[in-house]
């Protein structure tokens, strides 16, 4: 009996020290996975540090990190501009390869205007980007970069629906009325001979959706429903600015034209 006992308490004892082996493991600090930005075009391994290296990630450390970090968390509560992958997405979603993205970076960073600007809510909360001197060699490197990293999978934050005032329409003034219109008008007078027509069709949208949403002289309020309203198909904006053919192109156009003419669901003249 007391052998019996004595081989118990010894298989408890090693019962319970494997336990607490296990245990250790669990708490263990696990392995950090590097979020750090990979080159699509390169083969790589679970070390990403190797970007790191390339001349192109050195010199968007210097001239754009200051002010657009790599994602919301590296910059959470100190944002001075929109993130890098935010910049990256709405540019790959609006172009129709890697050369179009880099011509439309590098325009933009070289004369940041109205007609180009893809993310106006950002200029509508962060002000205007300012022209920034890169030399054109160094920003084509950064714009090359900036469309090869694999950034993490994101989810945007903010779902929300154009909302009534109250149930009802919000009230405007007739020249915003007609700016919607010139809109409706654009896009219905609109035929394209070429794939490119349609993309430039595109890219007159967005300079038309910009001059509602950052119009000075409106108030912040109307300005964030005009942004709540064109926010809803910015997908369907881009679509047209990426057609690849005429075909596709047209059916962009009628897409985009179904959902501008809903402005008359949320908007009346004063």
């Amino acid at each position: 009996m007391k052998t019996q006992i004595k081989q118990l308490s010894i298989l408890a004892f090693l019962l319970l020290f494997f336990a607490q082996c296990q245990n250790e493991q669990v708490v263990e600090k696990p392995t950090v996975q590097s979020e750090t930005l990979t080159p699509l075009h390169k083969k790589t391994t679970k070390t990403t540090s190797g970007v790191y290296q390339t001349e192109g990630y050195a010199l968007m450390k210097q001239y754009c990190f200051a002010c657009h970090f790599e994602s919301m968390a590296s910059g959470m509560g100190n944002q001075a501009a929109p993130p890098i992958y935010k910049l990256q997405k709405q540019y790959k979603l609006a172009t129709t390869s890697r050369e179009r993205f880099v011509e439309e970076i590098m325009r933009w960073v070289q004369h940041p205007e109205d007609d180009r600007m893809m993310l106006n809510r950002a200029v509508f909360v962060f002000g205007k980007m300012p022209k920034i001197i890169v030399p054109e060699n160094d920003l084509r490197k950064i714009a090359e970069t900036m469309y090869d990293l694999n950034y993490p999978p994101h989810q945007s934050r903010m779902k929300v629906r154009m909302p009534l005032n109250k149930g009802k329409k919000w009230q405007i003034a007739g020249k915003q009325i007609k700016k919607f219109e010139k809109i409706v008008n654009t896009l219905k007078s609109f035929k394209g001979k070429t794939a490119k027509d349609y993309q430039q069709l595109g890219w007159d949208i967005v300079k038309m959706e910009n001059s509602l949403v950052l119009d000075p002289k409106e108030s912040p309020r109307l300005r964030t429903k005009f942004y709540l309203f064109f926010f809803e198909f910015t997908n369907d904006i881009r679509a047209l600015q990426s057609s690849k053919s005429v075909d596709e192109g047209e059916k962009n156009r009628k897409v985009l034209l179904a959902d501008v003419l809903r402005y008359q669901h949320y908007f009346e003249k004063k």
